[in-house]
């Protein structure tokens, strides 16, 4: 399991707006299986698999007037 993000920034160590999102599975051999972006964009710093379908994923908005959200989506790759 794993996310990433695409950040609008000019290098790797500012933060910059979330331009997309995706969660996704690779297999033992390193094979992406399944790759599904979210929608809205979300910057997921987190991510844990139910095991009943769910994942749970946390977010952070790079804001401290902003809390992170805990995002709960159905998963069926």
């Amino acid at each position: 399991m794993f996310t990433a993000v695409a950040e609008d920034t000019a290098d790797a160590y500012r933060d910059g707006a979330c331009l997309a999102s995706v969660v996704g599975w690779m297999d033992a051999a390193g094979q992406v299986r399944a790759c599904e972006q979210l929608a809205g964009a979300p910057k997921v710093e987190g991510v844990a698999l139910a095991g009943d379908g769910r994942l749970w994923m946390v977010t952070d908005a790079d804001d401290p007037d902003q809390p992170s959200e805990l995002l709960e989506v159905k998963w069926s790759p």
